[in-house]
């Protein structure tokens, strides 16, 4: 049996930073490890604020999935104040985070993915090198 280290890092396409270790044996994965280092510091700057700046604040963690973290913070005020939603604004905010899903699937496939399915050489395109 021998084991086989591989570790990728950077993991790119991604709106973050993130690594993964994994250990084979045998051609069989037998222990995978991710890990993130970014650090936004949100936690920071949401210090000294109210706890209702969450819903608009935690929109700006992330340029790909805004409403997502959005409505986490809105559901977390929801549960702190127990409010009542009726059954029409959950129905909206529904629609508002799955067009937010679907606005994302977009975008990652036309900025991410695209341009390494067409061959494109991203690299020379932001360095102006030919």
């Amino acid at each position: 049996m021998s084991k086989k280290y591989i570790v990728f890092s950077p993991i790119t396409r991604l709106s973050g930073l993130l690594s993964a270790d994994v250990v084979l044996d045998e051609g069989t994965i037998i222990e995978a490890y991710a890990s993130s280092t970014m650090f936004r510091g949100f936690e920071y700057i949401m210090r000294n604020r109210h706890v209702t700046d969450a819903v608009y604040m935690t929109q700006r963690v992330c340029g790909i999935c805004s409403i997502a973290h959005g409505a986490a913070a809105s559901y977390l005020l929801d549960k702190i104040f127990e409010n009542e939603i009726p059954d029409n604004a959950q129905y909206l905010r529904n629609i508002m985070f799955g067009s937010d899903f679907l606005q994302n699937h977009i975008r990652h496939f036309y900025l991410f993915s695209l341009p390494i399915l067409s061959g494109c050489r991203i690299n020379l395109l932001f360095t102006g090198r030919t």
